[in-house]
């Protein structure tokens, strides 16, 4: 999106798209976004579509499925529900990314170097989960 906006072509194997035409008020196909989340250890991944959101708990190696119209405050998990959609397709992205993702996670770890940080932003660091 940045690469489309500054008019330049965006770094060969550079993952993603343009949303620019959303912006122009044209339609672009169905998004799919992975998100994530650490807190108090427990590391979740997530896909959105338009309509849900798959989360897997690495932790626990679950999932959780969300209907974002029907109950936008996820308060209703669907996984494994009878009625519930075939998960299959979504799951696999997950997981694959999720592969990736924490692969990525231990590789950036592994080469912390320690930094001086004020106590007040290290306690906010942990409060996000992002520190011990």
């Amino acid at each position: 999106t940045l690469c489309d906006i500054c008019w330049s072509d965006a770094p060969e194997g550079l993952p993603g798209r343009s949303l620019v035409p959303l912006m122009d008020r044209r339609e672009i196909a169905p998004l799919e976004t992975f998100i994530e989340c650490c807190s108090w250890g427990q590391i979740r991944k997530g896909i959105l579509t338009d309509d849900y959101k798959l989360i897997y708990y690495t932790n626990d190696d679950r999932f959780s499925l969300y209907d974002l119209a029907a109950d936008p405050l996820e308060r209703w998990d669907l996984y494994g529900r009878p009625g519930a959609p075939d998960t299959a397709a979504l799951e696999e992205k997950l997981l694959e990314w999720s592969v990736h993702s924490l692969a990525m996670m231990d590789r950036y770890r592994d080469r912390q170097t320690p930094v001086d940080l004020p106590e007040q932003v290290r306690e906010h660091l942990r409060d996000l989960g992002y520190a011990n």
